[in-house]
């Protein structure tokens, strides 16, 4: 088509088509570098579709937040969204879950737990991802000091389901948390549950760990 050089209609249509699928292929494959470049063309040149050039900003940023340009990744969500058009598009709740990833990137954890909580409310049955999202709201308030708003929302990533990826986590995280506290009976108890529970988690060596320096401590 590129060869053509032909401002035919349909044609420039077909183009923006195929780079907008192209752009998704690569972020699947997480090739960002070729994802940004077919996506920016879109971006940058004329619109011959406007469903999918809107849609090409969610992309767009999707391909900016795995690359850590975060405050660029912002202004394309945020310009996806707030396009009457987002709605109706494919892309419109995942948006909100990558926007709370953004702003976590971005350490401003009061919008982070906005979008995820946003997120959970429109998504409530993607166990994997409510549980993922409920981690990083444990995160936020964890790096905000508010342990008990942390430990509640890790409680509710395990709560979502505690064999899903992530539960594991949350538990070591809601042991740590309770430490914090000065609750070193119930961190002990928590984390022994997670070694016994999680034998093969990556967090077991850190949950023994724990509960070694928790027994120096008392």
């Amino acid at each position: 088509i590129q060869n053509l050089k032909t401002d035919n209609v349909k044609i420039k249509e077909a183009e923006e088509r195929i780079l907008f699928n192209m752009g998704i292929v690569a972020v699947a494959n997480s090739n960002y570098t070729q994802s940004t470049s077919h996506l920016e063309k879109i971006i940058k040149g004329k619109s011959y579709n406007a469903d999918i050039k809107n849609r090409t900003y969610y992309w767009y940023g999707e391909s900016l937040l795995n690359t850590g340009y975060y405050s660029q990744a912002e202004k394309n969500f945020e310009t996806f969204l707030q396009s009457p058009r987002a709605k109706k598009s494919a892309e419109y709740v995942l948006a909100h879950y990558s926007l709370g990833y953004t702003y976590f990137r971005l350490k401003n954890y009061n919008d982070a737990v906005t979008w995820f909580r946003k997120y959970i409310g429109l998504n409530p049955d993607n166990a994997n991802m409510v549980l993922d999202a409920n981690n990083r709201i444990g995160d936020s308030y964890y790096q905000n000091r508010q342990f008990a708003e942390a430990k509640r929302f890790y409680n509710q990533a395990i709560a979502t389901g505690a064999q899903l990826p992530g539960a594991d986590y949350a538990t070591f995280q809601k042991g740590f948390v309770a430490g914090l506290e000065r609750n070193h009976t119930e961190k002990i108890s928590i984390l022994n549950g997670l070694v016994s529970s999680y034998p093969q988690s990556e967090w077991v060596d850190d949950a023994l760990i724990e509960i070694g320096k928790t027994y120096v401590v008392l």
